[in-house]
């Protein structure tokens, strides 16, 4: 039994230190902008286009995500995705993720869209990778223009 032990202590060392040699950095995200999917009585489905920027020198697979979006400091909605997704080693690619709001949710926010020049966002929450959870929080500002909301340049 002593020589089982010692061989599964010895391979989860080795395991954590090709971890270690392995450093993570944190992708880079930023909202692009927010369209209406689709839009009721009761509330809208929201497209945020997410840039998602991978400076890995390998691909990052993401199991699922848990998000919240605030727009003028105020929480609009919390959304949870369960799909794989994926972001090659050193590039970046734009993800939809969807977001479902309740207008009684949204008003205060929506008075202060059409009155402000520019309103700020804040998207955050973690992807999940393998066994771990990489948190962000991204902030930035978006402006009404032409029935949408844009980024800014930060």
């Amino acid at each position: 039994m002593r020589p089982l032990a010692l061989l599964l202590l010895c391979t989860l060392v080795s395991a954590c230190s090709l971890w270690q040699k392995r450093k993570m950095d944190p992708p880079k995200i930023e909202i692009q902008g927010v369209r209406v999917e689709n839009a009721g009585w009761e509330g809208a489905k929201l497209l945020f286009a997410v840039h998602v920027a991978n400076p890995n020198p390998y691909a990052l697979q993401v199991d699922g995500v848990d998000y919240s979006v605030e727009l003028g400091g105020k929480q609009v909605a919390k959304e949870s995705i369960q799909s794989k997704l994926a972001v090659d080693a050193k590039s970046s690619t734009v993800l939809q993720l969807p977001l479902t709001v309740k207008f009684t949710d949204l008003f205060e926010s929506l008075n202060t869209i059409f009155k402000a020049e520019l309103i700020t966002y804040r998207l955050k929450g973690s992807a999940k990778v393998g066994l771990f959870s990489i948190p962000f929080d991204e902030t930035g500002k978006l402006k009404y223009e032409g029935g949408s909301l844009k980024s800014q340049e930060k």
